[in-house]
């Protein structure tokens, strides 16, 4: 029988094609006057919304965490870290902020050694790695290979697909949106259109490679509309970032939140 991980890497591989070669390639953009480089930057998690419109203050993420540490009934500050993430790539996370993670990591392994702890804390747990394994992590932790293990274990027997299926889907929705983002953010860039139209396909086409996909008739003719007779830049965000959104709010609780 396929273990659970080859299962989680066989179905995640579908979704590493859409995330465009062009995420590789050096490529420069100019944004409000200004010009960067984005090279490595598909490698490193780095968002070009998020760069470009996100003012970053690693502080009040780390505040944030801390706040969330103190007291228990506020609920981890996933936005502020995602965003600090996306903001300045994996690779290039703060020292400090990394070791934040790291040890509220350790303080969930420790507590779930103790004792039961809520599904969503649970789900932290197999999430947070993704957050610190620059230096020591492995392809699984890379794409996140606990954390659909986790979703799995949730699921009775005869749903394992559908949970990999809707999980995947949240995965190819949130890059849809990211792109979406990035694509309004940068009107002009040819490069951006591209990705942002790659994105959008997997989404007109999501049932081929994901059938027990929760994406309705609605998530579909968005994303065709948005494709149809090469529309505007900010026509083709507006529609895939609608299309993202519908099928995220359709999928399971936890493969949204994951």
């Amino acid at each position: 029988m396929m273990s659970a991980s080859r299962q989680v890497s066989d179905a995640l591989s579908s979704t590493r094609k859409f995330e465009g070669r062009e995420a590789l390639i050096p490529y420069r953009h100019e944004f409000a006057g200004s010009s960067f480089s984005t090279e490595g930057a598909g490698t490193s998690g780095l968002s070009l919304y998020a760069l470009c419109t996100r003012k970053t203050e690693i502080e009040d993420v780390r505040r944030a965490i801390s706040c969330w540490q103190e007291n228990d009934a506020l609920n981890f500050p996933y936005s502020e870290v995602v965003g600090y993430f996306q903001a300045v790539g994996r690779n290039q996370a703060a020292p400090p902020l990394i070791s934040d993670l790291r040890r509220a990591a350790d303080r969930y392994q420790k507590e779930f050694q103790r004792s039961e702890i809520s599904a969503s804390r649970e789900l932290l747990l197999n999430w947070l790695p993704m957050t610190f394994d620059q230096v020591d992590g492995t392809y699984d932790s890379y794409i996140g290979a606990s954390v659909a293990e986790f979703l799995i274990s949730k699921s009775s027997a005869g749903n394992i697909l559908t949970t990999i299926d809707a999980f995947t889907a949240a995965l190819v929705a949130d890059l849809a949106i990211i792109e979406a983002q990035a694509l309004a953010a940068l009107p002009g860039s040819g490069t951006q259109y591209a990705r942002a139209r790659a994105a959008t396909r997997a989404l007109a086409r999501i049932h081929d490679f994901l059938p027990q996909a929760p994406a309705d008739s609605t998530v579909i003719s968005l994303a065709e509309a948005a494709l149809r007779n090469r529309c505007s830049a900010s026509d083709l965000a507006e529609k895939a970032l609608k299309s993202a959104e519908v099928l995220l709010e359709s999928s399971p609780y936890y493969s949204r939140r994951s």
